[in-house]
Order: structure tokens, then C-alpha cells, then sequence
């Protein structure tokens, strides 16, 4: 069931009366909103682990930017841990790189799972142009141009809003979920490493392939990953 979590009317709740809490950053150059795709997807993410499905809608670039976009995702984040405990952060794309912003800022989530993170927001990896044509959704150009309308109080250097140049404190609690036809992936790649991060790779695997039905490996992967934390009850 889908409602306004505490009648809150830019945040989402599936399934309120879990216990259980995943706070979900959805992706989209932090200026789209999210497709349709995403409630199906958060539904059976919901059923599969027993927890409700927390989504702040957070205001949007280019009108919005990267301070007042923060600001939202971390007060919701706060009023959500003053009434849960158990509390998993998952973010795709863009919503990953927001994902690492949040959790730098505060840190109270068991665990970070980040799906096709967008984790180098200048986007400018040589490797982009051999994989570029094998996606089907990106373009670095198009990233690029995301970024800087995104980016305002912070540049793009700074580790506030840039995962590539953060330094992730607790790397056992974070996990990523990347496939190879995606011009994402050798950043990501990277910053795994840098920050000795589990990273597990879909060879020619598109871009948020684990939010769709077609990629039921991934999906359970994602499932078993969360059931073996053994953070729910």
C-alpha cells in the first residue's frame, strides 16, 4: 500500500505499518521525477524484506540546488530515525550520489546500498567513450550539464557533493550494484576501490538494471544482500 509517509506530501511510504525502514533515494539527474517503474519496484522490494519503503521527493535542479536539495533529504532522513532504528539507505543513480552526501552528513544508517551511483559528477573518465554507445540512457554530455545545474553552493571538487572525492568512513556498511554498459561504471569502479567498498558487477548489465523485472537475478542478489546483514527483525 502506498501512502504519504506521516502526511507528508512530498514523501512517499510503502507499506507504513513495517517495521523495518529502507529510506530510498531515486535517481534522475537530480532534476527528473521518478518513473512509473519505481512503484512496482517498491513494492516487491517491500515484501521481500518485511520493511516499509520510505521516498522523499526532493526538490529538483535546475530550479532547486545542491544546498536546499541536502537540506531536504537530511531533515526527512532525521524526523524518519527519531522513530526507527533499523534503517538501510538505498539510491540509484543520482539518488546513490545523494545517498553518499546524506551519509556523510549523517551517518546513523546500518547500511548503504547504491545502485548504478553516479559517483563522479564531472563525468570525464577517458573509458566513457568506449562504453557510451553500449548505453542506452546516458551521455556524458547530458551528465555533465546536470551536474553544474545542480551544483551552486559547492563545486564540483568538493567532497560535500562529489562521492569520488569523499573519503567513506565505514566502507563494511556500504555495497554497490553496477553493470558494465553503463558510463557510470569505471567511476564507480574506482571510487569501490579508493574507498575498499564491495562492488558486485553485471557483465552488460544497462543502467538501474536492478529496478527491472527483467533482471531477477539482480533483484535477488539485491534481496539476499539485505536478509544476510541480518539488521531487520
Amino acid at each position: 500500500m502506498i501512502t504519504k509517509y506521516r502526511n507528508h506530501p512530498k514523501v512517499w511510504c510503502v507499506n507504513e505499518t513495517n517495521q523495518n525502514v529502507i529510506f530510498y533515494l531515486h535517481g534522475g539527474g537530480f532534476q527528473y521525477e521518478m518513473a512509473p517503474y519505481y512503484f512496482d519496484f517498491f513494492e516487491r522490494l517491500s515484501q521481500s524484506t518485511n520493511s516499509k519503503i520510505i521516498v522523499p521527493v526532493y526538490p529538483k535542479a535546475p530550479k532547486y540546488k545542491d544546498q536546499e536539495i541536502i537540506d531536504f533529504i537530511v531533515d526527512i532522513f532525521q524526523q524518519v530515525k527519531q522513530e526507527n532504528n533499523n534503517i538501510i539507505i538505498i539510491g540509484d543513480s543520482a539518488g546513490g550520489t545523494l545517498a553518499y552526501i546524506l551519509n556523510q552528513i549523517d551517518d546513523f544508517a546500518k547500511y548503504v546500498i547504491t545502485i548504478s551511483p553516479w559517483t563522479n559528477l564531472h563525468t570525464n573518465n577517458p573509458l566513457i567513450s568506449e562504453i557510451e554507445p553500449k548505453d542506452k540512457f546516458l551521455t556524458a554530455k547530458l551528465l555533465q550539464q546536470f551536474a553544474h545545474e545542480f551544483s551552486d553552493k559547492y563545486t564540483l571538487d568538493s567532497p560535500v557533493i562529489n562521492p569520488i572525492h569523499m573519503v567513506i568512513a565505514q566502507p563494511e556498511k556500504h555495497f554497490i550494484m553496477m553493470g558494465t554498459h553503463d558510463i557510470l561504471y569505471p567511476d564507480a569502479l574506482i571510487f569501490a576501490q579508493k574507498n575498499n567498498i564491495t562492488i558486485k558487477i553485471y557483465e552488460k548489465a544497462i543502467h538501474c538494471f536492478t529496478l527491472l523485472e527483467q533482471y531477477s537475478e539482480a533483484f535477488n542478489d539485491l534481496i539476499n544482500q539485505i536478509k544476510k546483514l541480518n539488521i531487520f527483525v
